[in-house]
């Protein structure tokens, strides 16, 4: 954009700002009561001490403990007060005017480091990341604890499935997809608890809010119905990863009822699921007030005693309640007395509890207590304001690119004082209204940078106990965003600021709009990391966590339908099910650079055959990728793994499901990385109408019914993957197995359809026996290559098209069926034929094939 006079810069705003909030700690064990007794002595077992413990306290002290404001004990020992509750959604949550919050915002921890948003952190698609933030969050939550300003249980990660994109909390969440959503609480998980090397937990984390809960509106009293299958692939597979494989030591139950069972009262899930089925051994505490909503909002008990007998015997061993009304310290006693419960009953939740507090010594003694190392020093410390800094710029996702203003960041702060803005409108009213003056502005400044978007909180439009009604811009935004377009003289960079989706097909494809930057909620850096971005001193590597859809998407699906695949009401949710266009899709980020993918091994576009058995191995196949940056600027890079199951998005399948992604450091221009997948049985399975995971087996070799496809974000290079039936790959014979590679043949249009034409020489390596065909067609400027993988014998062969996966680089799978074979009775075929029967040429195989939808 050449040199940039500063004076003439426009910066139009929407009235869009955020803030942040702004003793000794004495061990239990240290307490001369107690110093003696058996739980404060650490040679003994956990459950030793914990039963040491509980026995030691009155029913009166034992209701105590359930609730999440711990009343301590005083008469067998000596115990102070204990509050469960403590946040860290996005770093260290709580403050001063909030009693019940365990943090406290006061001298010597005056401040926390504030991370982006969960759905923008996910964004960076950076596993690495996720474990830093969720360290550094999990370090200063020791750090509070040790000078007494805070507690050790974190009611985080937020670990459900951002299913419908009106919801009020969705960006407290990692976005719509399992695979991502796993791998963001595994990172959160560890780096809030530790590796528990030494057996101890630096905090507690904790998976919320079990299970199927994604709305805000009718919350206390909805009643989510589920199928199986989508509570087996959708809803599930991130808790039931936060037990087995982050070992979390917390799951909060959901307000919501399941299939007509309050979440919290559903004892088929909470001890049956999660603790029988998967092993949990921490606690489980309920969302707040969802005790006493199992009575007074879901009608599931006749009296409040019931209610509590309920949740209890289903496996709530701490309430959190609202409004200074606890169930559990209301009714738990009428309970008892009523022998709706027993002793037995509370000493097993308390084993629970007490049993992660344990975990995390605090019940230690502070000559032996772990992590007294982590002081207020490292609170807010310059390394955190770093790491912040660095998960902002990863978080960002640029959807459309221009160029960057090539400005650098500290030239343009030395020049703030000459440069201009004005404030278009207000955020979410109508009042306020500076539409002209915003556009006399822009007539006269350049670049221009529009910021509009929406917020959380009371004041926005998208926060707790409220659900947007549609994807637009609140207010007076959608004209402000007209009107400076069409003041400006050169294309305007356009910033949103958001949580969730919102709609922006209008200006996607405008060529007034020069670039969109996807902001969202960034945390303390997050100016810092916008203005880099905008003035190309970072190259953006964000991707999104969400689909992008147009409001016309509300009409679509309605907000209550829990499934998540297509059915005669909806057009499906989230990129793996959804059937209508996207504005922007899942994973979809632009840089200022390109990059450039081959596959190492196996070669492109060749059929693997795994048998069902090797399929058992932690590798039964590994797939090498090349990265190569053939652009002019270094930059990060995200590649996203997909996979794209036999007969996809029919028959309730996914259309793709990601596999796994990885996160590339810096590469220079030029520069080469290398990357692997290994995959396994997991990365196979696919929930049938029963829940119940299986592997499609390719049971009849002349079906390529049966056929995975795996590829990266770009779609140019894939892999397809046969699952056979039988113990080794070897039961079927090498030379049934033709691979036919490196050769360009010229297409001609035929009426009706396409065919190809092949040398003989082609011909003649097709071997007898193989009834499978796969092509590829990759659009390369005004030529279309196609490599064959498998191929049959015979110089005549009509195939039928099975699928295309993508709109540009097709991948298609053929049926092949002998000359003398009758085919499906289909005009198409039939012209096709007719034009082949009329130009071949002897000695040639002749391809029909066209471009099916799925």
């Amino acid at each position: 954009m050449g040199n940039i006079d500063w004076t003439r810069t426009a910066f139009v705003l929407v009235g869009l700002f955020t803030t942040c909030l702004s003793q000794q700690y004495t061990s239990q064990c240290d307490k001369t009561r107690n110093a003696q007794l058996p739980f404060c002595d650490s040679s003994l077992s956990i459950e030793a001490r914990v039963a040491d413990l509980i026995g030691r306290l009155t029913v009166e002290e034992k209701i105590g403990w359930m609730v999440h404001d711990a009343k301590g004990a005083s008469q067998n020992v000596d115990l102070d007060d204990y509050y469960w509750w403590n946040e860290g959604l996005k770093g260290i949550g709580g403050g001063p005017q909030s009693p019940e919050y365990g943090a406290r915002f006061r001298p010597p921890t005056e401040y926390a480091t504030v991370f982006p948003q969960p759905i923008n952190l996910a964004s960076s698609f950076n596993k690495d990341l996720f474990l830093a933030v969720g360290n550094a969050t999990g370090n200063e939550a020791r750090a509070f604890f040790n000078v007494g300003n805070g507690g050790l249980t974190y009611w985080s990660p937020n670990s459900n499935i951002y299913r419908d994109p009106r919801w009020g909390r969705g960006h407290e969440t990692p976005g719509e997809d399992p695979r991502l959503s796993i791998e963001f609480a595994k990172g959160i998980v560890l780096g809030l608890q530790g590796d528990q090397a030494n057996g101890f937990l630096k905090n507690s984390a904790c998976c919320k809010h079990f299970s199927a809960h994604s709305l805000e509106n009718d919350r206390f009293t909805f009643n989510a119905v589920v199928n199986e299958q989508d509570m087996a692939d959708t809803y599930m597979p991130v808790f039931k990863s936060c037990v087995q494989e982050s070992d979390v030591s917390c799951i909060m139950c959901a307000y919501n009822a399941v299939n007509g069972v309050p979440a919290c009262a559903d004892k088929g899930m909470l001890t049956g699921t999660i603790r029988q089925e998967w092993g949990f051994s921490g606690y489980v505490v309920s969302d707040c007030g969802a005790v006493s909503y199992v009575h007074t909002r879901h009608n599931y008990t006749e009296f409040p005693s019931q209610s509590v007998a309920a949740v209890l015997d289903a496996g709530v061993d701490v309430e959190c309640f609202v409004s200074n009304t606890s169930y559990y310290s209301s009714y738990l006693q009428e309970a008892l007395n009523e022998d709706l419960v027993n002793q037995g009953m509370l000493d097993l939740a308390l084993e629970h509890a007490f049993g992660v507090l344990m975990r995390l010594r605090y019940f230690e003694k502070n000559v032996t207590r772990p992590f007294t190392d982590l002081l207020p020093e490292i609170v807010d410390s310059e390394p955190h304001r770093e790491l912040s800094l660095t998960a902002a710029r990863q978080s960002i996702p640029t959807i459309t690119v221009f160029r960057p203003i090539k400005t650098p960041l500290e030239e343009i702060r030395l020049r703030v004082p000459s440069v201009q803005y004005e404030f278009g409108c207000d955020l979410v009213s109508f009042d306020n209204l500076r539409l002209e003056e915003a556009a006399a502005l822009a007539r006269v400044s350049l670049p221009v940078i529009l910021f509009v978007g929406i917020a959380g909180g009371h004041n926005g439009v998208e926060y707790e106990e409220h659900d947007r009604a549609n994807l637009t811009l609140p207010g007076l935004q959608s004209d402000l965003i007209r009107v400076v377009l069409t003041a400006s003289t050169e294309p305007v960079v356009l910033v949103v600021v958001s949580g969730g989706v919102v709609d922006l097909s209008e200006w996607k494809d405008d060529p007034r709009v020069g670039a969109i930057i996807w902001a969202g909620y960034l945390g303390q850096s997050g100016g810092e990391a916008i203005a880099e971005v905008i003035f190309g001193e970072y190259n953006p590597s964000g991707r999104l966590a969400q689909t992008f859809y147009s409001n016309e998407v509300i009409n679509e699906f309605e907000k209550y339908d829990m499934n998540m695949r297509p059915h005669a009401g909806s057009l499906g949710r989230t990129y793996r099910f959804y059937t209508g266009q996207p504005v922007y899709p899942f994973g979809f980020g632009l840089s200022y650079t390109a990059f450039e993918y081959t596959i190492l091994n196996p070669p492109a576009f060749v059929l693997k055959t795994i048998s069902q058995n090797a399929l058992d191995q932690d590798c039964a196949l590994i797939i090498n990728l090349s990265v190569r940056n053939i652009g002019a600027r270094g930059a990060e890079h995200s590649v996203l793994w997909f996979v794209s199951p036999p007969s996809a998005g029919q028959m309730g399948r996914p259309i793709k499901s990601l596999l796994d992604f990885e996160k590339l450091d810096y590469i220079l221009p030029n520069m080469v990385r290398q990357i692997s997948l290994c995959l396994n049985r997991n990365h196979f399975l696919l929930a049938n109408d029963a829940g119940e995971f299986e592997v499609l087996l390719n049971r009849n070799r002349r079906s390529p019914y049966f056929t995975n496809w795996v590829y990266t974000n770009n779609r140019n290079f894939l892999s397809g993957i046969d699952i056979i039936y039988g113990n080794e790959s070897s039961q079927i014979p090498p030379d049934n197995i033709a691979e036919v590679t490196g050769k360009t043949a010229d297409i001609n249009a035929g009426f009706g359809g396409d065919y190809v034409w092949l040398v003989p020489e082609w011909s003649s390596r097709l071997d007898e026996g193989v009834t499978s065909l796969r092509i590829d067609v990759q659009e390369k400027e005004d030529q279309v290559s196609k490599n064959l993988a498998k191929g049959a014998g015979g110089l005549f062969r009509y195939l039928r098209v099975i699928r295309d996966i993508s709109h540009k680089e097709k991948i298609i799978e053929v049926a092949l069926v002998r000359k003398d074979n009758e085919i499906v009775a289909d005009s198409y075929w039939e012209e096709c034929t007719q034009d082949i029967n009329k130009y071949r040429m002897k000695d040639y195989l002749y391809l029909c094939w066209r471009s099916v939808t799925p």
